[in-house]
């Protein structure tokens, strides 16, 4: 290569990192600003955040690596979580390592903001990669400016966003850049070490994984010459996640689980690469002979899994919940919800982009060069497995939209490239206006507020005549009673445990189906039978967030059930209203005597 040649690529990575620096540098200081002030108070948009923090700091304070359980939830029983350590890494990592140096709640504030723009930039930078190699300099700078404004991706990245969301969009951009753009095992290496991440982090990124596979094995059917690739990754998936089990369960390695990782579902992963890598060294010269034999590897995968894991199979990761707590809390969580069960706002706010991005892959694969051709497949084929999943479960429209920024990306281009050549000024500069506003997120946004429907919740007539609560504002006041164990809507659990000393009886975490259930059932039942519930915990008080959206379900469900009434004011003999100053959370005192008999 000579020295204009060599100078090109140099010049191309230059021009990559300046732009996707300066857009990633200007969107930083715009969304610390905006969610500064939440920060600084510990305003977290989701409890998962509050828990995440949680986790760390039980961590560095002693807790031992291989144990996330939350000792401080369960009301007397061990309160298990399937979460990873290694979304803690980087958290503990800033926190930690600053701590020596700023003290532990500004180390703490500096984390907040860190850790989910270190996704951001991670996206930007996978994002832009991808889209210069399939559509030129010209898009890529088009996606720097996409990424960061997008709202299904900016509302897992924004700062104080630390949960592990963020982490499965950037590793399932990892994987879609090494995947499309490189067909060397080389690449295979690097998407199965991303995948194995993903499904690690959180096992909501298994079928996202199981995509990628199934798309690189086909891809190998059709073209030979990627046999190297697929084994690879198959390979790596399976060695990866091995190691990676072992690195963060520990003594846990072989416990059984179906919504982790856990050794029935790495032996399935283990019998699949042999099996994969076994039928690819088989001689066959057609595609139909090597698709057809793809069955082998995904039947001996799944008589592995039916033989160790009947359950997993049967009932899916979420099999412990009871009908109740499936009723009355997995079936309220929208973002777990498929998009025929969200609001009609929702959907399109989540889903348009990624209908724009396929569109534009579309048309950048019928306009691309031969040698780009098989890399716009392998796109497309990508993205749109992350749009079917989108479509069955809202939460994975971040990493649908962030698959979506090539094409929509290209697309944009293609039409400034269009609007340049109209000659009058005005229509030209309103066809590059129109060019921006196809792809731009806040157009879907905005539209859907102005032209569609709205579910509001309704506030009860008992919440109305008193202050609405919050969580994150409101129930540090429960700080004032002396420490004790609380019995607690479950969305409260974490918030208490972050801002009191106080335990409480359950969370949001559905391996805790038992907790939960009697927590709800207490509140939607006859207070009767929530004193029998209530000291069966051992709970010193019984708390209530007026106007919150569980317990506005409980009032709803249940008019004359226990926190209705005590919402509207109601007195029994066995509790002791407790005022709470400076904030509208209710309480009262659960006074000792025995529960009545049935």
């Amino acid at each position: 290569m000579n020295g204009a040649a060599a100078a090109k690529p140099a010049a191309a990575r230059r021009d990559y990192w300046r732009t996707v620096l300066f857009g990633f540098v200007l969107a930083a200081i715009v969304l610390s600003a905006m969610n500064a002030h939440d920060i600084f108070l510990r305003h977290f948009a989701d409890p998962d955040d509050t828990m995440r923090l949680l986790e760390v700091r039980d961590w560095l304070a002693g807790q031992s690596w291989w144990d996330v359980s939350q000792h401080r939830l369960g009301g007397g029983t061990v309160f298990q979580m399937h979460w990873s350590r290694l979304v803690d890494l980087p958290i503990a990592a800033v926190i930690g390592g600053l701590t020596p140096l700023i003290g532990a709640e500004p180390a703490t504030t500096v984390a907040l903001f860190a850790v989910p723009l270190l996704t951001l930039f991670c996206t930007m930078a996978l994002a832009s990669a991808l889209t210069l190699r399939l559509n030129g300099a010209a898009a890529m700078r088009i996606a720097v400016v996409l990424a960061p404004i997008t709202g299904p991706i900016l509302a897992q990245m924004q700062p104080g966003r630390i949960d592990h969301h963020g982490w499965q969009i950037v590793m399932a951009l990892a994987a879609t850049l090494a995947l499309a753009t490189r067909t060397s095992w080389h690449s295979g290496v690097a998407a199965g070490l991303a995948l194995a991440t993903l499904v690690t982090i959180s096992f909501e990124g298994l079928p996202f994984a199981l995509g990628a596979i199934a798309i690189a094995a086909v891809a190998w059917a059709f073209d030979p010459a990627r046999r190297g690739q697929s084994v690879a990754l198959t390979a790596t998936v399976a060695g990866w996640a091995v190691l990676l089990q072992l690195a963060t369960r520990g003594p846990a390695f072989w416990r059984p689980a179906c919504d982790a990782v856990a050794p029935a579902w790495l032996a399935a992963l283990i019998v699949a690469a042999l099996a994969f890598a076994a039928i690819t060294a088989l001689p066959m010269r057609t595609y139909r002979w090597r698709l057809t034999m793809l069955a082998v590897p995904g039947v001996a995968s799944g008589v592995v899994l039916l033989w160790l894991a009947p359950d997993c199979v049967v009932r899916g990761p979420f099999g412990m919940l009871d009908p109740f707590v499936r009723h009355w809390w997995f079936d309220n969580i929208s973002e777990g919800l498929p998009v025929w069960r969200q609001s009609p706002s929702f959907a399109l706010t989540t889903l348009a982009l990624p209908v724009v991005g396929m569109i534009g892959a579309i048309l950048s694969l019928r306009r691309a060069e031969a040698d780009r051709r098989s890399a716009w497949r392998m796109m497309i084929a990508l993205q749109g497995c992350a749009f079917v999943l989108a479509l069955l479960v809202m939460r994975g429209g971040g990493s649908a939209n962030a698959l979506a920024i090539p094409g929509a990306a290209g697309l944009v281009a293609m039409a400034l490239e269009r609007a340049r050549k109209i000659e009058p000024v005005l229509p030209r500069i309103l066809a590059m206006l129109g060019a921006f506003v196809l792809a731009a997120p806040s157009t879907f946004y905005i539209a859907a507020l102005v032209l569609l429907p709205e579910h509001r919740a309704t506030v009860s007539a008992a919440a109305m005549a008193r202050p609405v609560c919050t969580v994150d504002s409101d129930v540090g006041a429960l700080g004032q009673l002396p420490p004790s164990r609380l019995f607690a809507p479950i969305d409260v659990g974490p918030e208490l445990l972050m801002r009191t000393r106080h335990e409480a009886v359950a969370g949001g975490y559905h391996r805790n189906n038992n907790r939960m259930h009697l927590v709800m059932a207490a509140f939607m039942g006859r207070p009767d039978d929530a004193r029998r519930a209530i000291a069966a915990t051992g709970s010193a008080y019984v708390v209530g967030c007026p106007g919150l959206g569980e317990t506005e379900l409980y009032a709803k469900a249940a008019p004359n059930g226990f926190w209705a009434r005590l919402e509207r004011g109601e007195r029994f003999d066995w509790l002791q209203p407790v005022p709470i100053k400076g904030s509208p959370v209710l309480a009262w005192r659960v006074l000792p005597g025995t529960p009545p008999r049935r």
